[in-house]
């Protein structure tokens, strides 16, 4: 799976070969089933699902962000084991 989703941010996303690699890496280590599926989802359809974790949501992260699907994934990830470092990098951003 590491591969395809390597090869499918590539193509699909225009990762770089190095960013493709660690994203896939980090997207394959997602711990929460929720994010799994909505990874699978997307891998196997293209299907963007809105997962939740108030105050964000996948959608809210792509739009306010501007960050790519399988960012958002991992970006909820994050905030659900570390939501104060997680939000301060969303403010550096701004």
């Amino acid at each position: 799976m590491r591969e395809q989703l390597k090869n499918k941010l590539i193509t699909d996303l225009a990762y770089s070969s190095a960013s493709a690699s660690k994203t896939a890496e980090d997207l394959c280590d997602l711990k929460y089933a929720d994010l799994r599926k909505g990874l699978l989802d997307w891998l196997r359809t293209d299907t963007q699902t809105v997962i939740r974790d108030e105050p964000y949501s996948t959608a809210c992260l792509m739009e306010k962000y501007h960050m790519t699907y399988p960012a958002a994934l991992i970006f909820l990830e994050w905030y659900r084991e570390d939501p104060t470092a997680a939000v301060s990098v969303l403010g550096m951003r701004m």
